[in-house]
């Protein structure tokens, strides 16, 4: 546990470095300006990843796999770890959302802080104003819609939606869309 000066430092650091992340443009210089920026908080970055400006991230608990691409004022609490697959898309606006508090006593419901991570699979899609909550597991291939409050866990190859967010819809895989080529290459499935 940090001291309560090393504590504000830490804070006065993590600001200082949003604030220079947030002041860079979307070219692409800019963007991996920003990734080695963020990586001063202990953030890791797989190849390829793009994060746009107005973001904030309250420590250096995100790692990211290749190819992902983070959009404008994200908000990654980082009480505890965050961690996004390969091919991952966040929207606009997206909050991750680390801890929660216990139910506390009639004099403050808001008990003590418990932090649970969050992980998402490689190829999901998290759009625009989504609130992913904290122990939160969305599978690779997922779609969660716009506007959905993730609480629990979500299948691989869905579309969740809605608050709290449900299955839509199962979506095709890799593996059953080679399935239906081979079937069509055998003539098995009617055009």
């Amino acid at each position: 546990m940090l001291n309560p000066s090393a504590l504000a430092k830490k804070q006065i650091v993590i600001h200082l470095v949003n604030l220079l992340s947030n002041v860079l443009s979307t070219d692409p210089w800019s963007c991996r300006l920003r990734r080695k920026l963020l990586s001063l908080l202990g953030n890791r970055f797989g190849e390829g990843t793009v994060v746009w400006g107005g973001s904030y991230f309250g420590g250096g608990k995100l790692t990211t796999g290749s190819a992902c691409f983070i959009n404008r004022s994200c908000h990654f609490d980082f009480n505890e770890s965050i961690t996004l697959g390969s091919n991952v898309v966040v929207g606009h606006h997206v909050m991750f959302i680390t801890a929660e508090h216990q139910i506390g006593g009639a004099t403050r419901r808001a008990g003590p802080l418990l932090g649970k991570p969050i992980a998402i699979g490689d190829g999901a899609w998290i759009g625009a104003n989504v609130t992913i909550l904290p122990g939160a597991v969305i599978g690779s291939g997922a779609v969660v819609g716009a506007g959905a409050v993730v609480t629990k866990d979500v299948p691989p190859d869905v579309v969740v939606a809605g608050v709290p967010a449900k299955v839509l819809r199962k979506l095709e895989t890799a593996q059953s869309l080679e399935q239906t080529a081979k079937e069509l290459v055998r003539g098995e499935v009617a055009v």
